[in-house]
C-alpha cells in the first residue's frame, strides 16, 4: 500500500511463516523510500533514530521522491490500460 500511495514509510517488519516482510521493506528501503526499525532493535535508539529522521527535512524530502520514484503499478491497472488500447 506504501509503494502504490508513494509516501515514504517507518517499517517494523514482523516474523511471519509465509510471508518474508523483512526482505521486503528492507527492499523498499534501499530504493531510499523508508526505513526499517526491527522489532528486536533497542526502543530507544529506535526512538531517537525515528525522533532525528522527523526533524531532518532534507533526508524527508528525499524520502519522498524516492517513493514517487518508485511507486508499482499494480497488474490490474496494466490490464485496464491494455484493454482501453485495444478498444480505441
Amino acid at each position: 500500500e506504501v509503494r502504490i500511495a508513494g509516501v515514504p514509510a517507518v517499517f517494523v517488519p514482523s516474523c511471519r511463516r509465509l510471508d518474508d516482510q523483512h526482505e521486503r521493506v528492507t527492499r523498499v528501503a534501499g530504493t531510499g523510500a523508508a526505513v526499517v526499525c526491527l522489532p528486536t532493535d533497542d526502543a530507544t535508539v529506535t526512538a531517537g533514530r525515528l525522533a532525528r529522521l522527523v526533524g531532518d527535512q532534507p533526508a524527508l524530502a528525499a524520502m519522498r521522491l524516492a517513493a514517487e520514484r518508485h511507486r508499482i503499478r499494480l497488474g490490474n491497472d496494466s490490464a485496464a490500460s491494455a484493454i482501453v488500447a485495444v478498444a480505441r
